[in-house]
């Protein structure tokens, strides 16, 4: 249906309701007038036809159908030219059209591919004190770090903690030059200098801060001075290379781990001050075979000296009153043990692994022996007891000491 059509439609609609309302209003007015225009000739018959109802509907209905066409014609038409892309003049072709030349823009150099970007030297200088300035350290092209000023160093962390030292990892230290003036090894100052050989630590020092020196595999001797008060634990663990160490007179606290693992070290001397033997003190010290202990040590801890096989001798002194877990475990080369007078408690596992372990002398004062503290004992042949039988069946002995019941005991013996 063309729009002419559609609009003839609605005219000839527009003059039926016209008629009809007409005939609603005006009655017979109408109606004679209609008649009178039939009679009239005046050039031509007037006839209007009457719509009936039912076409009515169908005419309405077709015209609603062309409306709702014609908006979704337009809607389709509305859409095509909002998608519609205009064209893109670019900066040249807009020069063309206009006749005024377009500067070309500076382009920035690309840096040349696989290139690896400038990475900053690593300092050789900088400051170490526990309280900022007062200690500077400096680094020659040697490998020699000196460190001078007056005071304490700064306490370093593992690795595993962060804030290492700013030379860990990064520079290879060969020799450590301490000059007058320092008095203290930082904490992990020196943590895993693998390639340091050397080092000279002045008269000034006090203290050696945890693992100050721990896994300088490198290092094969160092001279501690006099002053030195107190070596931390793990402050020289695991220096395999350090074959000599003399510890200071003076010295009142020596740490856990303190020489654990220095597997050079033949001979040790415990200062008199010392009371107390920590936990693997000297534990793996596999070349130790001979250690002497000061009359003043009252406890000897936990693995304190574990699997040092070459250890033939020790002295206890007679102020030791206890003997702790697998404090001389696996000392597979010793032979003979003298239990001192004051001593009341073998802990378990005590001297588990001594195979060369030929005698040993029990006090009558020792109430109670660890279970497997003599377990593996299996050259263990004699025992002398201070005290009777009696004194003996008073005392209590856990399991796994199999080898040291079935040895010869003797009794009123020191």
């Amino acid at each position: 249906m063309t729009k002419e059509d559609l609009f003839r439609s609605m005219s000839a609609i527009d003059e039926d309701i016209l008629l009809r309302s007409e005939g609603a209003v005006g009655g017979h007015a109408a109606a004679e007038e209609l008649q009178e225009q039939k009679r009239s000739g005046n050039g031509r018959t007037v006839v209007r036809k009457m719509i009936p109802w039912g076409s009515f509907v169908a005419v309405a209905a077709v015209m609603c159908a062309g409306i709702i066409l014609g908006f979704v014609l337009n809607a389709v038409l509305l859409h095509r030219g909002n998608n519609r892309k205009e064209p893109v003049v670019t900066p040249s072709q807009a020069a063309g059209l206009t006749g005024t030349p377009t500067p070309t823009p500076t382009e920035t150099p690309t840096p040349t591919e696989g290139k690896k970007p400038t990475q900053q030297p690593d300092p050789k200088s900088g400051y170490c004190g526990a309280k900022g300035d007062e200690l500077q350290w400096q680094m020659d092209e040697n490998g020699v770090l000196t460190i001078s000023g007056k005071g304490a160093m700064k306490d370093y962390a593992s690795e595993l903690l962060g804030d290492s030292s700013p030379w860990y990892g990064r520079l290879a230290v060969k020799k450590v030059i301490i000059e007058e003036g320092v008095t203290r090894l930082g904490s992990w100052a020196f943590y895993q200098c693998t390639d340091l050989t050397e080092m000279v630590l002045p008269e000034s020092l006090k203290e050696i801060g945890e693992g100050a020196l721990f896994r300088c595999s490198g290092l094969r001797e160092v001279s501690i001075p006099k002053g030195v008060t107190r070596i931390e634990g793990m402050a020289f663990a695991q220096c395999g290379g350090l074959n000599g160490i003399i510890l200071p007179e003076g010295l009142t606290v020596l740490g856990e781990s303190a020489f654990y693992a220095c597997t050079g070290i033949t001979e040790i001397t415990v200062p008199k001050q010392i009371t107390v033997l920590e936990e693997d003190v000297f534990g793996e010290c596999t070349a130790l075979r001979k250690v002497i202990l000061p009359n003043g040590i009252y406890s000897i801890k936990q693995r304190a000296f574990e699997n040092c096989g070459s250890l033939t001798e020790i002295s206890l002194p007679k102020s030791l009153m206890e003997i702790g877990w697998a404090a001389f475990s696996n000392c597979a080369a010793l032979r003979e043990v003298v239990l001192p007078d004051n001593v009341k408690t073998l802990f378990e596992f005590a001297f588990s692994g001594c195979k060369a372990l030929e005698k040993v002398t029990i006090p009558v004062r020792l109430t109670g022996i660890g279970i497997n503290a003599f377990s593996g004992c299996e050259s263990l042949r004699e025992v002398c007891y201070e005290g009777t039988k009696e004194n003996r069946n008073a005392v209590w002995m856990g399991e796994g000491n199999e080898e040291l019941i079935n040895a010869v005991w003797k009794y009123g013996v020191k």
